[in-house]
């Protein structure tokens, strides 16, 4: 077991396998499921639109996309 800091509070916590401390991982969860919540209702949903109803800032939103947490799909165009 190794002392890291939290990558999200800079916390030190003991690690065995994630680097977040479990206040931040709670906090992680639920901004998670407002995100799913507000795509399930709008599966087209952009990425302004989720951030002002969801109450997540957009670049929390890229982190989690360049985190593989959320995955985003271009629309198709008619060509």
């Amino acid at each position: 077991m190794a002392l890291v800091n939290c990558r999200e509070c800079g916390k030190l916590i003991t690690s065995e396998s994630e680097a977040i401390c479990p206040v931040c991982s709670q906090k992680r969860d639920r901004e998670m499921a407002k995100i799913r919540d507000c795509v399930r209702v709008n599966p087209k949903i952009s990425l302004l639109e989720l951030s002002a109803q969801s109450g997540i800032s957009t670049k929390r939103i890229i982190q989690f996309m360049h985190e593989g947490l959320i995955t985003y799909q271009t629309p198709a165009t008619n060509e």
